[in-house]
């Protein structure tokens, strides 16, 4: 493989356990309004179960993204019968906090990192024996 300038990695599933901080985020935030809520447990499928439909109306250009986060909140209020936050935005802050909050890195991220960063040096060392620039 010749040419290669650089290496991307998306992080959401793929060095960041994304589900799993979604996951303890949504949980913890209708926990947080709604202690003891009897479907807590569906609370992260739920959530995991509104992401498609609301992301695929703001890449169609049908509402802002802070809108589709809005009405996935309320979306996901209704289903659950908890209150709806009188500030829409201030709660998904509150979920993205919490999100955040629980990103992890999978046990192999360092090592996908640290071989992307071998592959650059084995070029680098490549070129300069070979006389190549750049």
């Amino acid at each position: 493989m010749t040419g290669v300038k650089g290496v991307l990695f998306d992080l959401d599933g793929t060095l960041l356990d994304h589900r799993g901080a979604a996951d303890g985020a949504i949980v913890s935030w209708v926990s947080a309004r709604a202690p003891g809520h009897p479907r807590l447990g569906e609370a992260a499928t739920l959530w995991a179960e509104l992401e498609g439909p609301y992301l695929a109306m703001w890449q169609r250009g049908e509402c802002s993204v802070q809108e589709q986060r809005r009405l996935r909140l309320r979306a996901l209020c209704a289903e659950l019968t908890v209150p709806e936050p009188g500030d829409l935005d201030a709660a998904y802050d509150d979920f993205t906090g919490r999100y955040r909050r629980g990103w992890s890195a999978f046990p192999d991220a360092a090592q996908a990192g640290e071989g992307a960063g071998r592959v650059r040096a084995r070029r680098a060392d490549e070129r300069r024996a070979t006389g190549a620039g750049g």
